[in-house]
C-alpha cells in the first residue's frame, strides 16, 4: 500500500519501481490522499487498486478508508522514489524466518 498526497513528482518512479520487484505474487494498492495535482491521473495509467480519500494527512487516518480485508500481509509505505528490487523478498523473509508482528525497513534508494 502506497499513500500519496500531491506526489506527482515521484509517484511514477514509485509505481515503475514496484513493477520491477522480484517477488512472485503481490498487489499494489495506492491511496490517493486527496491530491490536487496530477497524481490521480498518473496513478490511473497503472494497474493498481486505487483508493481515493479526502486529505487525511497520515497513513493511520487513511487506513480506516480501506475496508476490504487484506491477504496474508500488508506493507505500507510513503516511499518517495522506488524500492530496491528485493524489497518484498527481504521483508517477507524477515516475517517468515522470525517471530515478528511487524517489520520495518530503510532500503529505499533515493536517486
Amino acid at each position: 500500500m502506497v499513500c500519496s498526497f500531491n506526489g506527482a513528482s515521484t509517484i511514477r518512479d514509485t509505481l515503475n519501481g514496484l513493477r520491477k520487484l522480484d517477488y512472485p505474487d503481490f498487489e499494489v494498492i495506492v491511496v490517493d490522499d486527496g491530491s490536487t495535482d496530477s497524481t490521480p491521473q498518473i496513478i490511473s495509467e497503472y494497474r493498481v487498486r486505487l483508493i481515493s480519500t479526502e486529505n487525511r494527512v497520515s497513513v493511520r487516518r487513511v487506513m480506516p478508508a480501506y475496508k476490504q480485508p487484506l491477504e496474508k500481509w500488508s506493507l505500507s509505505s510513503t516511499m518517495t522514489r522506488y524500492p530496491d528490487i528485493h524489497w518484498l523478498k527481504f521483508l517477507a523473509g524477515c516475517i517468515i524466518d522470525g517471530n515478528y508482528v511487524g517489520v520495518g525497513d530503510r532500503i529505499f534508494r533515493h536517486e
